[in-house]
């Protein structure tokens, strides 16, 4: 990849100018490579912390994260960065973990924070700990739910055996010590926690050793009535831990009255459907609703049901009311999967499924109920191109894209895509989340990972641009209308560069280049050049490139797959516009972050890391 360097320095910053690196991009648009100065950094860390399965690109993100702390404390040493610098940045790199791993007002990224917990153990080993406790318990002073659940003990325990191939390392034995302490008052108490349900079960490949590691050490007092160097004797010891532990769990999960239980039981009619969870819910919708197997059904058979029994029948009709009365619980369920279970529907075109639509339709307003408010007025364009099929970001933008039109009142519900060319979807007209989908996929429904000849192979977002310009030119829109709108892009901004770009012309990056196309068709229409309105460059994947810096002004700069991060465009926490003028120069990538940061669910990690680095005398 072709890269050079120039100097920019921050408005807002003691430090000299710092080198920030230029980059040719995959498709050979400009685009701002891995900075120098760790304020950019940290904000260019955060853009590229989207879900990824690729252990080599996870290594690479722990290797940034690496270099940042390091280089901070070397800053903070020599005296090139100043005290209140330091604390500002590394502050927001502690409240960052959290920020990834939340699944309320975060990411939701499990993987991807398990990396950081472990990078921060090697510079400070308590603070890691803290934020490996507050995945599920919040301190006693507050109220707020856990960044993430039990679940993640056993999974953050695989990642941590996996990356150090230590069976027995500090930050294991602490998550193992927390799930019994848990596990311990569970017994005790009337009212318990999930821990039972999460624990790793024996027969579970991956983690038969965790779950014996936990057993030992819940009954330790077992081992320690062995005679030295009896074997035997040592062997039985352990297997009562493993007995007990497993009748402890199963005791608990009794408690628990979970779904499964009462699934393995035969009992479905006694499952309470308010006590099944969204996921279970969606996953498992087909099984609750007793919708046959797909594979079940022959060319001269047609079931109907998948079970006749008065028990699976039982469950259903409980189902069916509880979906008509409005499911009321807070969903968990990945926008992925949504459409993809919305494309399936669509594919098959089975007029019997009509309980399952309801059953999505419904889930999916929950889901979209976490939104607040209504949005600011923004355009949302959804990246369709081949390359968004990797780690279903193709199907986590167009979930996005479709949460933006139905919460924005101003523009109606409308959502452009673009890949080769772009198009404009009206959904004013459809009555639920599936009708949605299927006036956006048209008549290339079929499952877009096994049809990828439906999907353009580049991604030319100046397409879309251009259209959305020139209704604005020929509806000759006044200029304060036009810098009240936010363009909001879902894309992994590998984007071809501009028709009219020369090889030979000047660095242009994407945010240059639609600004300057703002400027001309402020000149068509008044004579003057349009402000750009507001622009959201939200990055569905991890990448070397960046669209712009963290001082750029009236831009963003976020990533994840969470729709709850919406919230951060609504009036109270959005586009603050200046008193004269809706352009405010103070939002920026960098401001953007801060101000996600500062939501009240990270003050105590805030409050931690203070305390231990600049008042240890009073921790």
């Amino acid at each position: 990849m072709f890269q050079m360097t120039t100097p920019l320095s921050s408005p807002s910053s003691s430090q000299k100018p710092k080198i920030f690196t230029k980059q040719i991009g995959k498709n050979g648009h400009d685009e701002y490579g891995w900075s120098e100065y760790t304020k950019e950094k940290i904000v260019q860390l955060n853009y590229q912390l989207v879900r990824t399965y690729k252990s080599a690109e996870i290594a690479h993100l722990a290797d940034i994260l690496y270099n940042i702390i390091k280089d901070l404390q070397d800053g903070l040493e020599n005296g090139k960065l100043l005290p209140e610098e330091f604390q500002e940045q590394i502050v927001m790199l502690y409240k960052l973990v959290a920020y990834t791993r939340d699944i309320i007002d975060g990411k939701g990224e499990y993987m991807l924070a398990y990396m950081q917990i472990l990078v921060w153990y090697g510079f400070y080993p308590r603070l890691a700990e803290f934020l490996l406790k507050t995945c599920v318990i919040m301190p006693t002073t507050s109220k707020q739910h856990p960044y993430g659940s039990w679940k993640d003990m056993k999974y953050f325990c695989n990642y941590c055996k996996q990356e150090t191939g230590d069976k027995n390392h500090p930050l294991i034995q602490y998550a193992i010590e927390l799930t019994n302490q848990q596990l311990a008052k569970d017994t005790e108490n009337d009212k318990i926690t999930l821990v039972a349900k999460w624990i790793p079960r024996e027969k579970q490949p991956a983690f038969s050793w965790l779950f014996k590691k936990m057993a030992h050490a819940y009954f330790k007092e077992y081992l320690t009535t062995c005679i030295n160097d009896d074997a035997s004797q040592e062997k039985r010891a352990k297997n009562k831990c493993e007995m007990d532990y497993r009748k402890l769990i199963s005791h608990l999960n009794r408690r628990l009255d979970t779904t499964q239980i009462k699934q393995c039981e035969n009992k479905w009619s006694q499952i309470e459907p308010s006590n099944i969870t969204s996921q279970t819910l969606f996953k498992q919708r087909k099984a609750f609703l007793n919708i046959p197997h797909k594979k079940s059904v022959g060319a001269s058979e047609k079931k109907t049901m998948r079970k006749t029994t008065k028990d699976r029948l039982y469950c259903r009709n409980n189902i069916m009311k509880y979906i008509e009365s409005g499911i009321k619980k807070t969903s968990h369920i990945q926008l992925n999967e949504y459409v993809k279970s919305a494309i399936q529907i669509i594919e098959q075109n089975n007029p019997e499924r009509q309980d399952e639509c309801n059953l999505l339709n419904t889930l999916w307003k929950q889901n979209g109920d976490q939104i607040n408010l209504t949005l600011r007025p923004m355009v949302a364009m959804v990246d369709t191109s081949l390359s968004m099929l990797k780690n279903d970001a193709l199907y986590f933008a167009l979930g996005l894209g479709i949460q933006v039109a139905e919460k924005n009142a101003y523009f109606g519900k409308q959502i452009m895509t673009f890949g080769k060319t772009s198009r404009w979807h009206n959904l004013e007209h459809c009555e639920d989340f599936i009708s949605a989908v299927k006036a956006i996929t048209g008549n290339n429904h079929k499952d877009i990972s096994k049809n990828p000849m439906y999907l353009d192979e580049y991604s030319n977002l100046y397409d879309g641009i251009d259209k959305l310009l020139d209704t604005i030119v020929e509806s000759k829109m006044p200029e304060k209308q036009v810098a009240e709108m936010g363009i909001i892009i879902f894309s992994n901004m590998n984007f071809i560069k501009p028709q009219n770009q020369d090889q030979d012309q000047d660095f242009i990056t994407v945010y240059e280049a639609i600004k300057r196309k703002y400027e001309n068709a402020g000149q068509k229409v008044n004579n003057k050049p349009y402000t750009l309105p507001h622009i959201v460059f939200w990055n569905m994947e991890s990448t070397h490139g960046f669209p712009c810096l963290s001082v750029h002004p009236n831009v963003t700069m976020i990533s994840g797959n969470n729709p709850k991060l919406l919230n951060l465009f609504q009036d109270k926490a959005g586009i603050t516009y200046c008193s004269e003028t809706t352009y405010n120069p103070n939002i920026t990538p960098f401001t953007k972050m801060k101000e996600c940061l500062k939501n009240t669910r990270y003050k105590c990690l805030e409050e931690k890391i203070v305390k231990m680095l600049f008042y240890p005398d009073k921790y």
